[in-house]
This record gives structure tokens, C-alpha cells and sequence, in this order.
């Protein structure tokens, strides 16, 4: 894959904001989430510069790596597992590197999937290798997955909650991967950018880190409203760190000091039960949009996790392209989705991915938008 490709799969993104604020649409293209923790940041931030700018550990600074382990799960060793990073871009980078040394090149992962994933892995000279959703994206086809596995894959990348469906993984699923983890050794890559956002009441499945090799990719992009402060982090077992950390000192060697406190201060007082609130209110955010998209037709499944709704278009306007179709909905009703076609690496369906992770009177606006269709 070369540079104008690598640039070209993620061009999208660019290109439907940049429409989106030619025509005055509504963005609901990209995920820039509403910015709720902005002022406690700033505060936290702001006690946080005496520490000055200097060069910071390159595992990460303790309070922060501890703070990780914490906000993780039990059972992880914040001296050993856990790995400080510029965003969870390089952690699922580091992660895959670790991966490929001790278990092949080739690495499955769920279509449609995060468009990063074929770039990321072809920076590493591995092999990316699509498995489908199931018809009406209600999940994975673990069948087919299996077969991969059983055929000498030996890296899984999983995204849970799944963009740009929204599914998440359960506990069965988990079971499913441990028993074939009896038979075939293989590596689980978990990229959980959107792991605090189940909306479920069980909450998330907890990982089986006792059963099988687990790296867990994260980062504060999401999980604190701000995509650009660019803390990022993965937990591994202490081998696997050690191979992302010999890779992690020729990228970005260490985010700065100030930063990874503050964000330190903010997922503890995170722990104290705020992120409830949070999860109420994206679900409420989605459910608005999921009732006012099928007032107007369109076909999806409800989201159960993530910032994002998947819908198929085809009943409503099956001659236009993803592309042309999301153009077209900018221009009529002033809403603009982001095309499905960088979720797939040839094919793509008639479908759109709308966000809702924009503030609640944005989303309210492009609802009653939606309703007049």
C-alpha cells in the first residue's frame, strides 16, 4: 500500500466535514465528540505544569500508568503492563509490531472495520485479512473467523464497541475465542477507543486475560471528550510490552509530563461513578437518532455500544452511491453523514454512518432535520 493510498482510505473523513461546512450542513460525519470535561481538564492541567517539560519516563509517568491499571481491571501491573502512548492510532500499531513477533503476519479483522486498520497494517509488512459481518450487521461471523484461525491466522484485532456499527462483544463471545484458544495459539488485539460506551446495563464483558494472550489498546481521545490531547495507552503482558516499548522509543519516546497527570487526575475522578452520566447521555443522544433515522426510512440495528449508527439508505434512494447519497442528504435536508465506503476494502453497501457523539442540541436539530424527509 502506498503513501496515496495510505492517505487516500482515511481522505473521507476530510472530505465529508469540508462539504459538510460548504453547503451549512450539520457534521454528523466525523466523531468530534461534545467536549463535557473540557473545564476540569483545564483545572487539572493547570496544577499540573509545575511538573514542566522535560522529557517524561517513556513507559509513561507512574501516576498515570497506575491510573490506567486501575481504570482497566483487576489483576494488571502498572510497573510492567501498561504502556503510555501518543493516542490509541500508536498503541494498535505497537500492539500489532509486539503481535507479529512472536505470531506471524497476518492479522483478521471484522468488516466493515476503523479504516486505519489495512494502513496500520501495512506500514508492518502484514497481511490485513477482512472477515464479514453477518447479513444485516448483527454481528461478526464467527464462522468464517474460525476458519482463519484454523487456516494459520494468528492475530485477532477486535474494536469493541465496533465502529461504525456500534456491536460489542459479549461474554459468550469471549468463551467462543478461549475455546478455540484450546487448539490454536493466537494473539487478541482489543481496540476499546470506545470501551466505556455500552449502553447496555450489564456493562462490558471483562476480558479473559488468564485464557489467552490479551492487548488492550485505549486512549483518553474518547473516553474524555478530547481528541486532541493525545494520551493514549496499551496493556499487554510484560513480553509483549516489552517488545511495543523497544518500537514506542523510536516514534513518539514520551508524551509530556503535565498531560498524562492531568489526564491521570481525570480517570480517577472518572472512577467515582461520572462516566454513568456520560453513558446516559450518549444513549440518549442515540436513541433520539435511531427513532427520527427510521421515522425516515432507513434500516439499521441499533447500536449497543460506541458514538456511531450504521444505516442502510438503499430502500430510500438505492441508484446513488454512498458518496453521492450523503452529498445529496447534505445539500436537502442539511444533514451530513460520513459515506460507509473507507469501512471496506473493496465493496461497500448502501450505507452511511451517522455520529452522535456531537452535542445534544446538534443532534437534536439533525433529528427534527431527518423527521422532515
Amino acid at each position: 500500500m502506498d503513501d496515496l493510498t495510505l492517505s487516500a482510505r482515511v481522505a473521507p473523513f476530510r472530505d465529508a466535514s469540508a462539504f459538510a461546512a460548504s453547503v451549512g450542513a450539520l457534521n454528523l460525519a466525523q466523531g468530534l465528540p461534545e467536549p463535557l470535561f473540557d473545564e476540569v481538564m483545564n483545572t487539572a492541567l493547570a496544577r499540573q505544569v509545575t511538573a514542566g517539560w522535560q522529557y517524561a519516563d517513556p513507559r509513561g509517568e507512574m501516576i498515570l500508568r497506575e491510573s490506567i491499571a486501575a481504570h482497566s481491571g483487576p489483576g494488571i501491573a502498572a510497573d510492567s503492563e501498561v504502556l503510555v502512548t501518543s493516542g490509541c492510532t500508536e498503541s494498535l500499531y505497537l500492539a500489532l509490531y509486539a503481535a507479529a513477533t512472536e505470531f506471524g503476519n497476518k492479522v483478521a479483522f471484522f468488516e466493515p472495520f476503523y479504516p486505519y486498520y489495512p494502513g496500520l497494517a501495512a506500514l508492518l509488512g502484514i497481511e490485513p485479512i477482512p472477515v464479514p459481518f453477518s447479513p444485516g450487521l448483527q454481528g461478526p461471523d464467527w464462522d468464517a473467523l474460525e476458519q482463519q484461525v484454523r487456516a494459520g491466522v494468528r492475530i485477532l484485532l477486535i474494536n469493541t464497541p465496533h465502529n461504525p456499527t456500534g456491536w460489542c462483544m459479549t461474554g459468550e463471545d469471549w468463551q467462543r475465542l478461549v475455546a478455540l484458544a484450546t487448539t490454536h495459539a493466537f494473539v487478541v488485539i482489543v481496540d476499546e477507543a470506545y470501551g466505556q460506551f455500552e449502553y447496555a446495563t450489564h456493562g462490558p464483558a471483562r476480558y479473559p486475560r488468564g485464557q489467552l494472550p490479551i492487548m488492550v489498546a485505549g486512549s483518553a481521545s474518547k473516553l474524555l471528550s478530547m481528541t486532541g490531547v493525545r494520551i493514549g495507552w496499551l496493556c499487554a503482558p510484560a513480553s509483549l510490552i516489552e517488545r511495543a516499548h523497544a518500537h514506542h522509543l523510536y516514534l513518539s519516546y514520551c508524551q509530556p509530563k503535565p498531560l498524562q497527570a492531568a489526564v491521570a487526575v481525570l480517570l480517577d475522578e472518572l472512577a467515582g461513578g461520572q462516566l454513568d452520566g456520560v453513558r446516559a447521555h450518549y444513549k440518549n443522544k442515540r436513541d433520539c437518532l435511531a427513532s427520527a433515522l427510521a421515522n425516515a426510512g432507513f434500516e439499521f440495528t441499533v447500536p449497543a455500544g460506541g458514538h456511531y449508527l450504521m444505516a442502510d439508505y438503499s430502500r430510500l434512494d438505492p441508484s446513488r452511491s454512498p458518496v453521492a447519497f450523503s452529498q445529496h442528504l447534505a445539500r436537502c435536508c442539511g444533514v451530513m453523514p460520513l459515506p460507509a465506503t473507507p469501512f471496506y476494502l473493496d465493496h461497500c453497501p448502501r450505507s452511511v454512518r451517522f455520529s452522535f457523539s456531537v452535542a445534544k442540541p446538534i443532534v437534536d436539530q439533525a433529528c427534527a432535520r431527518l423527521e422532515e424527509l
